[in-house]
């Protein structure tokens, strides 16, 4: 299977970026492994309910790559994260598929543990971390594509924030920590609320955090007094978007929210 075919559905509006390892050629069947450690793995398939794995597979097949014909599927999903993400992503590795699919902010620990094995990703800008040199020129194992508009698109969040609410005096912000914790997202939002002279309230979630986690969180920016929330875009907080919503709603806290699931 050629790598450019694989992602050549990913790219829509996106920036796509080539890869520069060499990929291993076969004509025998192929292994995917998809990495979505925030959904339910029932839903990674041509069949699914959100209209992106629907996209992505019937793309796969348009190529002739047929799963259960001379494609094999693994997925990980919600169900074979009991562990953490992490040890998710040593499993899959271990397992030695031909191309790994990364879905959501677990793309670094693939990046400690392989670079042989080519790996598709949707990221925010995979040069600030470290997963590609540039985008023309990537070298190592790592492709895909990024929707990321660079670090100015978080001031053009909170402008937005601030004319819904002009007497806006703290930003909340809710996402997940080890995106927080990251090289891109938590330095550019504090980065961004400090130009537009904002303290922030920040509540931070784990992968699989149900409604109990999510209420709390919620409550936390709301004692905390920010008086609007940046929701920042993930699949987990995609996944969980109506809940989200209804609880920002409870608190009666403007939001920019996370894009919703298709």
């Amino acid at each position: 299977m050629r790598r450019r075919d694989f992602i050549s559905l990913l790219g829509g509006a996106a920036v796509a970026w080539p890869l520069a390892a060499t990929a291993q050629q076969s004509t025998n069947s192929k292994r995917l492994a998809i990495f979505s450690p925030s959904e339910p793995s029932a839903d990674l398939h041509e069949h699914s309910k959100t209209k992106a794995w629907r996209a992505l597979f019937a793309e796969l097949r348009r190529l002739g790559q047929i799963e259960g014909q001379n494609l094999k599927v693994e997925r990980y999903g919600r169900e074979q994260n009991t562990s953490g993400p992490e040890d998710l992503a040593t499993e899959i590795v271990r397992s030695n598929p031909d191309v790994i699919y990364v879905v959501g902010p677990g793309l670094l620990f693939f990046k400690k543990l392989t670079s042989r094995i080519p790996i598709v990703v949707i990221t925010g800008d995979p040069v600030k971390q470290g997963i590609a040199e540039s985008l023309a020129h990537p070298g190592g194992n790592f492709t895909g594509v990024t929707p990321d508009a660079g670090p100015s698109i978080y001031g053009k969040r909170i402008a937005l924030l601030r004319e819904i609410i002009p007497t806006m005096s703290k930003l909340g912000c809710l996402g997940l920590r080890m995106q927080w914790h990251g090289p891109v997202t938590g330095p550019t939002i504090r980065a961004a609320a400090e130009t537009a002279g904002l303290p922030l309230a920040v509540s931070l979630l784990e992968i699989g955090t149900g409604e109990v986690g999510y209420r709390a969180a919620v409550e936390s920016i709301s004692r905390d007094g920010a008086n609007a929330v940046m929701v920042v875009d993930s699949p987990e907080t995609f996944q969980n978007g109506t809940l989200i919503a209804k609880l920002l709603g409870d608190a009666k806290l403007p939001a920019n929210p996370s894009r919703p699931g298709a």
